[in-house]
């Protein structure tokens, strides 16, 4: 049951995280530079690869941040805070809804019955808008021994 109380120390654990989450994303991105999706995609045949092609007129969802793909900060700060929330209620199994404050969303909000369904949207979402591949996520899964939920593996 969740009480007033409960909201400080939930909220303080969160942040620490998410905070620290930011520190060690931006410390990656700066130590592994790496492509996007963007560039690989379109300068595919510079790979050592032969048999990739490229094709120099794809376009991601979304406009592709000027920093380096790895590792993703979204990733990285939403399983920073949903795996501190299941740590701090001693479940990965909650439902609570959470809405959008872009109006041009078109879902304006969504409702998950765990905290990992949530990580995982987010990780999923990235890699979808075309920003990250799915490597950045790995690399930060082997690394800790966990997947965004906090279970042994990937997701």
């Amino acid at each position: 049951m969740w009480t007033t109380s409960l909201t400080v120390p939930a909220l303080c654990l969160v942040n620490l995280a998410m905070g620290d989450a930011i520190i060690t994303a931006w410390d990656s991105k700066n130590a592994y530079v790496s492509w996007r999706p963007l560039t690989a995609i379109r300068l595919g045949e510079s790979y050592t690869n032969p048999d990739t092609e490229g094709n120099p007129i794809w376009q991601p969802l979304i406009n592709t941040p000027n920093y380096p793909d790895h590792s993703s900060g979204a990733n990285n700060v939403s399983a920073a805070a949903t795996r501190s929330l299941a740590l701090f209620f001693d479940t990965t199994e909650m439902t609570f809804t959470v809405k959008t404050t872009n109006p041009s969303a078109m879902q304006q909000t969504r409702t998950y019955s765990r905290f990992t369904d949530a990580a995982q949207e987010v990780v999923d979402a990235r890699i979808y808008e075309g920003i990250h591949f799915g490597l950045p996520t790995r690399m930060r899964e082997s690394k800790a021994g966990t997947s965004p939920s906090g279970s042994s593996g990937t997701s």
